[in-house]
Formats: C-alpha cells, structure tokens, sequence
C-alpha cells in the first residue's frame, strides 16, 4: 500500500513547520504499527490525504477514528462598503470537546463585474475583547490566508489549515471604497476533519 502524502511547498513547511515524510509500506506492516503512531500520522498530512488514509483498512480507522463536520450556505454579497476589513463571521469549534484536524474553506466569488477590483476574502486569528458596556468585540489578528483580489467573474476559493490549539478563527471580507464596489460569494462551504472519541 503506497499512501500519497502531500508535499508542503517551502511556505508550508515554513509556516506551519511541517515535515515531508513518505510511506512505502505494506498493509500490514501499517496495521501493525503501534496504534499511538497510527493516530500521530494523520497529524503530518492534509485532510483528504489524511481520511483516505483512515480508509485503508478496518484498524487504522478504528485507531484514527476521523469525523467530517460540514457547514453550507448559498452565499452572501456586500455593497458600497469602504477598503477596510469586516468581520463575516467565526469559525466556530465543529464540537468543542472534540480535537480538530484541519478545516477547509471553499466558495466561489466575485466581485461586481466592472471597474476596479478591489475584493479580499481573509482568514485570521481572532480577539476577543470586552467593550466598554461589557460586549464582546471580535477584532482581527494574524491574517493566515488572504484570497486573491476578487475577478470580474466566479473564481473558486479554496484554503485549508490546522487550527492551532487554543486559538479561535474568523473570516473577514474587504469590498473597497470608491462607490460601485460589490463582493459576492457563493457555495460557501465549511468542512471540519475532528478525531472522534477512541
């Protein structure tokens, strides 16, 4: 059984400090790897090598034991904003008690077909922090993925990353000021890979 494992670019391997490892190994030589390893593996791969890699066989499920949560929504679109940043919404915790392995974010967007382009679409680090009411604020940390500026026509949008542990994750939208800018989005789709129960 040969296991295709991704191979970071040099930005991955910078940013997310990953190290390229392969497999050549037999099924069973798999199986009969201590089940601490088998659940460390999928650690090293992205979320679709590391279902498939579940699915290899019977024990290696049962040891890795990988769920998928997912959240859909039709779309959204923003007018006449200016060239900040705003906050869409939280990527908030599939199960909270439960591990994440990674999350993928996909959609298609645009923006309103003329003109200058001036739309992001980012993922960042959030903040939590009390007005002075008492309300919580949601403000804006590390960018970790930044969209390419938004085309004239549907583009597909796709990032997945490995949450790190304790930090929460929001996604923030940029129309651009000028008047007539527009950020459309579709086929929004949120996908958690979490370990279940063992």
């Amino acid at each position: 059984l040969s296991l295709p494992i991704r191979q970071p670019t040099q930005q991955n391997l910078l940013t997310n400090n990953r190290t390229t490892i392969i497999f050549n190994m037999s099924s069973a030589t798999i199986t009969a790897l201590p089940r601490e390893l088998l659940q460390a593996i999928p650690m090293w791969l992205d979320g679709r090598d590391a279902y498939h890699f579940q699915s290899a066989s019977r024990a290696i499920l049962q040891s890795v034991n990988l769920a998928v949560v997912v959240n859909e929504n039709d779309g959204f679109s923003w007018y006449d904003c200016n060239d900040a940043r705003h906050l869409w919404t939280t990527i908030d915790p599939a199960f909270p008690l439960c591990r994440t392995h990674s999350i993928l974010f996909t959609c298609k967007y645009k923006d309103q077909g003329w003109g200058n382009r001036k739309g992001f679409i980012h993922i960042a680090e959030s903040i939590f922090e009390d007005d002075e009411e008492g309300e919580t604020q949601i403000k804006m940390g590390n960018i970790i993925y930044s969209s390419p500026r938004a085309e004239h026509h549907w583009m597909d949008l796709r990032f997945e990353f490995q949450p790190d542990d304790g930090k929460r994750y929001s996604l923030w939208y940029q129309v651009g000021g000028g008047g007539g800018h527009t950020l459309h989005v579709a086929s929004v789709s949120l996908k958690t890979l979490i370990y279940g129960s063992h």
